[in-house]
């Protein structure tokens, strides 16, 4: 399966680096023999939609250049709220 990766900051406390998410989750597709095709990383408010990877990734997903989006968990994906959140979950899924 050809996999995106999408990582972001926690500017909250810190403690989620996107470097320990890209570690876990590299780590993850190995093992289940999952082809990392793209990584996207922002370090901007996930409250925020103008973040430049998160939209890159969207923009990639509509060509299909990936299967499935991986990412750490859902507050690393969006912290928008419920709605925006289940929103931009049913455009990857129409898409991919």
């Amino acid at each position: 399966m050809r996999v995106a990766i999408y990582a972001r900051v926690s500017l909250a406390d810190g403690s989620q680096t996107p470097e320990n998410q890209l570690r876990e989750l590299r780590q993850w597709c190995d093992a289940n023999g999952h082809i990392i095709v793209d990584e996207y990383v922002d370090l901007q408010s996930g409250r925020r939609n103008d973040r430049e990877q998160f939209n890159r990734l969207f923009a990639n997903a509509n060509p299909m250049q990936f299967d499935t989006v991986l990412f750490w968990s859902l507050d690393r994906f969006s912290r928008e709220g419920m709605i925006p959140t289940i929103t931009y979950l049913q455009r990857l899924q129409t898409v991919v």
